[in-house]
């Protein structure tokens, strides 16, 4: 699965994504997203099956946002309650 994380910096107003933008979102592949945010600013976290996070910026240009920073997984893990249980990473 495809996911970046877009730091969008300071945010004035509504964030989300509208009707409208959603078969955009879409066409690249999207098929969840998240906004989340701290004192600093915000960022958006997109993914999915067909998305290929290098279009992240083409996501923050949808959002009307210009995009500081770009990041991208390095480690996904998969952690399991049960002893003895597979670990995979």
């Amino acid at each position: 699965m495809g996911v970046a994380v877009l730091l969008l910096g300071a945010h004035d107003g509504e964030i989300g994504v509208s009707p409208a933008l959603a078969p955009a979102l879409g066409r690249l592949g999207v098929t969840h997203v998240q906004f989340v945010s701290d004192e600093r600013g915000f960022g958006v976290i997109v993914e999915g099956w067909a998305f290929d996070p290098d279009s992240a910026g083409e996501v923050a240009d949808l959002l009307g946002r210009a995009t500081q920073r770009v990041l991208r997984p390095l480690l996904d893990v998969a952690i399991s309650d049960e002893p003895g249980g597979p670990v995979h990473a």
